[in-house]
């Protein structure tokens, strides 16, 4: 069970969550307005919860189009995206 940290912030402010190639057909997993959360890793936290699946899978995550590695904090009003590996030239 998620400890009480990945729950979102109580205030009223929200994110996007957008989710690209095989990531966006997995149960859990719904582009569109999210609850903001303070950081990443709490976001991750809560994704994980909404989306086990995911646990088992690599992704990244970009934060307002840039991909983030570590804890990092999210603005209000951010746009989260789930990418899937990608390779190419």
């Amino acid at each position: 069970m998620i400890e009480p940290a990945a729950q979102p912030e109580s205030d009223t402010t929200s994110c996007r969550l957008l989710a690209f190639g095989m990531l966006s057909n997995l149960p859990g997993i719904h582009a569109g307005d999210i609850p903001h959360f303070p950081d990443t890793d709490r976001f991750r936290a809560w994704l994980m919860e909404q989306c086990p699946e995911l646990q088992r899978l690599v992704f990244a995550l970009a934060l307002n189009r840039v991909i983030v590695q570590q804890n990092t904090e999210i603005p209000a009003g951010a746009e989260l995206a789930l990418l899937p590996p990608f390779s190419g030239g």
